[in-house]
């Protein structure tokens, strides 16, 4: 096993950069469920414009 001297700075300075990296992953992470919400969200108010439009030209027809 290879044991390396280091110094408290150096771990410091790697503590730290794990942190961010770990940071960064939850942000693309989160960003990736925004982008996923949105298109649901998307396609839910496609959904619910036809079928206003369908109401309305079936309500039209009847009168």
């Amino acid at each position: 096993m290879l044991h390396l001297c280091v110094s408290p700075r150096t771990a410091e300075l790697a503590a730290q950069l794990a942190d961010e990296s770990r940071v960064s992953a939850e942000l693309a992470s989160a960003r990736a469920e925004v982008i996923k919400a949105k298109s649901v969200n998307d396609k839910m108010q496609q959904g619910l414009d036809t079928l206003k439009q369908e109401l309305l030209r079936n309500s039209g027809s009847r009168q």
